[in-house]
């Protein structure tokens, strides 16, 4: 239930939905970090974006559209055989390639994901706070929610590297590099997975979803295809801000 997940104060702080409708226009100009701002966008509930007409992998940001209600946003978290929420980033060799991983995992699931760039690892305070009002949203809905699948992907996340000031994760920690068609160098991936358990931990979903919660990593080649990886005992949280320079 909701008030074993969430404090009392947490809970009297409820989350309206134009307050919903508010937080997802924050990520509205995603498309222009990674220079691609023509890309169709998406909804958390329709399937991600296949390739374009020239047969490339496209991009996937979600966000609800003018007309959505109230009513259709709750009417689309509700499924007698269960919900698979899923965050993550918007890459285009992440969003579709995880969809269709969770598609294969629970098969009998409804899955409504969020993806934005960055997935659950967010630098600005201002991302963070409007993921977590529709956290806090979707919390207080979940009767039918049985997983909440969190992530961002290695393989050079672009939000990362636009928060290390353009130089990507490898690079400013001066690890292996990946490369393409290759899996990423288990340097990184341990990296990203650090950043993923602090993004979980900052955005207070542990909270909300309690033991649904999984934490995961999107691995990816670069070439479309992806797995997921659960294997989070033991990892310690690490802060992009930390590698940032900022000190948190």
């Amino acid at each position: 239930m909701t008030d074993e997940l969430v404090s009392q104060s947490e809970l009297a702080k409820k989350v309206e939905f134009n307050e919903v409708q508010k937080a997802f226009h924050t990520f509205a100009l995603d498309y222009e970090i990674v220079g691609h701002p023509d890309t169709p966008v998406n909804t958390p509930f329709n399937p991600p974006n296949g390739p374009d007409e020239q047969g490339h992998r496209q991009y996937n940001l979600t966000l609800l559209p003018e007309d959505m209600t109230e009513q259709r946003f709750l009417t689309e978290l509700h499924s007698e055989s269960g919900v698979v929420v899923f965050y993550g980033c918007m890459d285009r060799d992440a969003a579709m390639p995880a969809y269709k991983k969770l598609q294969e995992q629970f098969p009998d699931k409804k899955i409504v994901y969020i993806t934005v760039a960055g997935g659950v690892v967010q630098k600005e305070d201002e991302r963070k706070q409007s993921l977590t009002t529709i956290s806090r949203y979707i919390a207080q809905h979940q009767e039918n929610i049985e997983t909440v699948v969190a992530t961002d992907h290695d393989h050079t996340c672009g939000k990362v590297k636009k928060d290390l000031g353009g130089i990507p994760l490898a690079q400013k920690l001066g690890i292996e590099s990946p490369q393409v068609g290759h899996s990423a160098p288990h340097a990184e991936q341990a990296e990203m997975k650090q950043l993923i358990r602090s993004g979980i931990s900052e955005l207070k979903l542990p909270n909300y979803f309690g033991n649904k919660l999984r934490p995961a990593l999107v691995a990816i080649n670069r070439t479309g295809e992806a797995s997921l990886d659960y294997s989070f005992h033991g990892v310690a949280p690490k802060s992009i801000n930390f590698i940032a320079g900022a000190g948190k």
